[in-house]
């Protein structure tokens, strides 16, 4: 079995992110928090780096939109 890399993670208010570099491409975990408890998680999965890229922007920049 081939282990996951973690190339970014963050944390930001009630929200975290963690993306791995799996063999057949890209996944991630975003987290939302309430008083230090995970109470969601929303995964995805990307094919192309420039996917997570925009991601990874979209959660420095505006972590709140994220849903």
């Amino acid at each position: 079995m081939a282990e996951n890399k973690l190339i970014y993670g963050k944390r930001l208010g009630n929200r975290s992110i963690k993306i791995y570099e799996t063999g057949q491409g890209y996944s991630g975990i975003i987290k939302f928090y309430l008083l230090g408890f995970c109470y969601r998680k929303k995964s995805f999965v990307c094919a192309k780096y420039s996917e997570v890229e925009d991601y990874i922007l979209e959660f420095k920049n505006q972590p709140e939109r994220i849903h």
